[in-house]
C-alpha cells in the first residue's frame, strides 16, 4: 500500500542521521532514530513516531505519537495565539526539553495539547 499524495513516510535507522524536512503542503510521518531533525510542514502535521535528539519545528503542527521520544523539542515558529497551534503530545510519548538557548518546560493538558510554561 502506498501513501496518499501529500503524505510522506521517513524511516531512519541511526543516530548519525540528520533529517531536514521542507514539506509545507504535506503530512510527514517519521520513524526510527535520528540525532537531529528540522521540520517545515503543513498545518496538517509532522508526526514523530521514533527517537530524535533535537527536533526543531520551524513551521506547521507537531504531534508526538505514543512511541516518540524527543530529547530537545525546539519550537521556533512565530508566536501563535491559536490554541490549536500548540504541539500535541500523545499519552506515552516522551518530550523532554525546549529551546536550548532559553530552556522552557512543556505542560501537557488532559486533551494532549502542550504549552510552554516558563523557564526551567
Amino acid at each position: 500500500m502506498f501513501p496518499i499524495i501529500g503524505e510522506v513516510v521517513i524511516r531512519t535507522n541511526t543516530f548519525a542521521t540528520t533529517v531536514s524536512i521542507n514539506a509545507p503542503s504535506d503530512i510527514v510521518n517519521r520513524y526510527g532514530y535520528t540525532s537531529e531533525a528540522d521540520a517545515i510542514v503543513d498545518s496538517d502535521s509532522y508526526h514523530e513516531f521514533g527517537i530524535v535528539g533535537r527536533l526543531e519545528i520551524k513551521q506547521g503542527h507537531f504531534v508526538a505519537e505514543p512511541t516518540a521520544e524527543v530529547f530537545c523539542l525546539m519550537d521556533t515558529r512565530e508566536e501563535k495565539s491559536n490554541e490549536d497551534e500548540a504541539p500535541t503530545i500523545k499519552e506515552g510519548a516522551k518530550v523532554y526539553a525546549g529551546d536550548t538557548a532559553s530552556p522552557k518546560y512543556w505542560v501537557i493538558a488532559d486533551d494532549g495539547k502542550a504549552t510552554l510554561a516558563g523557564q526551567l
